[in-house]
């Protein structure tokens, strides 16, 4: 077979391949693709295959049986940028006109992938597997060693799109705070239960707030002292979960992180020259967020490395003293919001020196351009919060004031929202906003109208809240109530003392309190799961089949699937991406032949269970997928633990 590779650029056309739309010998092979590319608009048939027919045409059909060309798409549709590790295998996928234009690309660009596995090393896989059976005088017949060469051939035909899926997750993500552009705090993601802690990272010192506290009293009321803190949201470190990684910035040491998310393992880090105090927002490959130093930043997700960055202020920006610290007179503190391959943001507070309101280019980082722009407001606004963004409008929290909108396309100012409430809680659900906490003693959320600012609702106590299309589930200090989304009328109320933060993932909901985390049906209210944790809960995340908890001791604790303390797993999940497919059998190849994989426990790869890993576990993971063979031994297709008794075992370790 050589050391050619499988996949070449044009004109490199194979011997058994025509151009697509040529004639020739491959031609039909090509045609069959056609009806494929109408339906989904994505063009495979520039892949060079060296192949004999036969192979290119089964090959063809395991890509339509995995379902690529509709992960492919919507990679595409969400704007993403298909780029791969370097490596000699290379193949090209044209993107449909529309998408092209989406991407700034020019009519006849290309986005490229690329794999790390030659045919030389799917013939020394074949070799390897050969020599095994000779060792066992159990030598294949030719037609199985055909077989068996063909499943590996497909195989590397299959790998050559792995870089481009990298970014597509069987679980779903959490990509920035609150989950989404509206904060909503809710995920389709439904967690096996119980869970079990599997790891932990710890800051060497806890978050350093902007602000201490509440203030001391309402000076505007007599006798109201009991008053909740409208500026929190910097009290842990808030994470952002998006495929294989998870982020978050630190206010102490001015520095954004990623960590693995199935250990807790550092990966990159990145300093700025001021405290990052909002959650990371992932798209597209990047990773956008603001710091203190008057600078949003947009770094490549795979490494850390800068692709660019944006100072509202320009060359007037400077640092002052504050509270302990060096920060710009225009902060960053609204978060960064990507949508549309534009970047939303506000830089500043202090209504005298002005307050900058942006919307950038999310590739480039430019102000210039349609729907780009740079507003400056001096003197009325002051805005401290997550931003939100709907169709039409931003929306940003303002602190001890109320919210302000401004529209999306041109920056210019809509208004402002009245009544009691201000704070920085704040999430949109359908045309409401709901804001909070409120000024008065014992405090409150408001809900308005998000269009013309009028209030609808006053929820008292309120602290944190999630919304469906038909219930309300708000927290208060002491207690977890499900309203009723159209009357408001209560469905069930629970006494709790988890009063930080709430999310809801498919039909369990979670909440924060002090030393502790805990689950509720969301149906009932009824405790499902607790767990200790180490301080006050204030960040909930729910991602990659894990439970993510953020402490103002400046703690991340990862739960997942667990029996009796011990994790559970899925036989066969060798990645852990919450799926067994090609890519576990990928996994376990590179692992054991080029030690380059996430594989971290051996026990998950162990597919055939027999104490070891080794190459017939990804044989038995590919004959499973593509042959219908025997499916992975338990615990599969439900998390579980290894019932035998072998020498591969995780223990506590992920």
């Amino acid at each position: 077979m050589g050391t050619g590779s499988f996949l070449e650029p044009q004109p490199s056309w194979g011997p058994h391949v025509s151009p697509p739309g040529g004639g020739g010998q491959g031609h039909r092979g090509a045609s069959r693709l056609r009806p494929l590319q109408r339906r989904y608009g994505v063009q495979l048939a520039a892949f060079t295959w060296r192949l004999q027919h036969h192979e290119r045409r089964g090959a063809n059909r395991n890509l339509c049986r995995l379902g690529l060309r509709q992960r492919l798409l919507r990679l595409l549709e969400r704007g993403e940028r298909l780029q791969g590790p370097e490596g000699r295998l290379e193949g090209k996928l044209l993107a449909r006109p529309d998408l092209r234009r989406r991407h700034g690309l020019q009519s006849d660009s290309q986005l490229r992938l690329r794999m790390p596995l030659s045919a030389a090393d799917i013939d020394r896989i074949f070799i390897m597997v050969s020599s095994r059976n000779r060792k066992t005088h159990a030598a294949p017949a030719p037609r199985q060693g055909g077989e068996l060469r063909r499943v590996l051939r497909v195989f590397g035909v299959l790998l050559a799109l792995l870089p481009g899926l990298a970014g597509v997750s069987f679980a779903e993500d959490w990509p920035t705070h609150r989950r989404d552009l509206q904060r909503s705090g809710v995920s389709p993601e439904r967690l096996q239960l119980p869970l079990t802690q599997t790891w932990a990272y710890r800051s060497a010192n806890p978050p350093a707030p902007a602000w201490t506290g509440p203030a001391k009293k309402n000076y505007y009321a007599t006798n109201q002292v009991l008053l909740k803190s409208r500026l929190a949201f910097d009290r842990a470190f808030h994470v952002a979960v998006a495929g294989d990684g998870l982020y978050f910035g630190s206010s102490v040491d001015d520095t954004v992180y990623r960590l693995n998310p199935a250990n807790g393992r550092r990966q990159w880090a990145y300093t700025t020259d001021g405290p990052v105090r909002f959650a990371p927002t992932i798209e597209s490959g990047h990773v956008y967020f603001g710091s203190e130093d008057g600078t949003v930043y947009c770094l490549r997700q795979a490494d850390g490395s800068l692709r660019w960055s944006y100072t509202a202020a320009g060359e007037d920006n400077r640092l002052v003293p504050s509270n302990g610290r060096y920060v710009s007179l225009w902060p960053v503190r609204s978060g960064v919001l990507v949508s549309g391959n534009v970047a939303y943001f506000s830089a500043g507070f202090f209504p005298g020196e002005g307050v900058y309101i942006c919307a950038v280019d999310a590739v480039t980082g430019s102000d210039r351009g349609a729907n780009r722009w740079r507003r400056l407001r001096r003197n009325d606004v002051s805005l401290q919060g997550y931003a939100l963004l709907s169709a039409s409008n931003l929306y940003f929290p303002a602190g001890r004031s109320s919210p302000y909108v401004f529209n999306r396309s041109s920056g210019l100012l809509q208004g402002r929202f009245g009544g009691d409430v201000m704070g920085t809680f704040a999430l949109l659900a359908g045309n409401s906003l709901i804001n909070g906490p409120s000024s008065r003693e014992g405090a409150s959320l408001e809900e308005f109208n998000a269009s013309s600012r009028d209030s609808l609702a006053v929820y008292d106590g309120g602290n944190s809240m999630v919304v469906t299309s038909s219930v309300s589930y708000l927290l208060a200090d002491d207690s977890l109530t499900a309203l009723n989304r159209s009357n408001r009328r209560v469905i069930w109320s629970r006494d709790v003392s988890f009063p930080y933060e709430l999310v809801l993932a498919g039909d369990t909901l979670f909440a924060g309190g002090r030393d502790e985390v805990a689950a509720f049906d969301s149906a009932t209210g009824e405790t499902v799961w607790s767990s200790p944790v180490e301080g006050r809960a204030y960040g909930l995340v729910v991602a990659g089949g894990r439970l993510f908890v953020s402490t103002d001791r400046g703690t991340i604790h990862a739960f997942g699937p667990g029996v009796d303390g011990r994790p559970a797993f899925v036989r066969g999940d060798s990645n852990r991406d919450g799926v067994v497919d090609i890519s576990d059998a990928v996994t376990v190849l590179f692992h054991l032949f080029r030690g380059e994989s996430s594989l971290e426990c051996e026990d998950h790869a162990d597919a055939d269970d027999n104490g070891r890993l080794e190459l017939t576990d990804a044989v038995y993971l590919l004959d499973f997928l593509f042959r219908s063979g025997a499916e992975p031994r338990p615990p599969y297709p439900v998390p579980g633990l290894d019932t035998t008794s072998d020498l591969i075992e995780c223990g506590n370790s992920p």
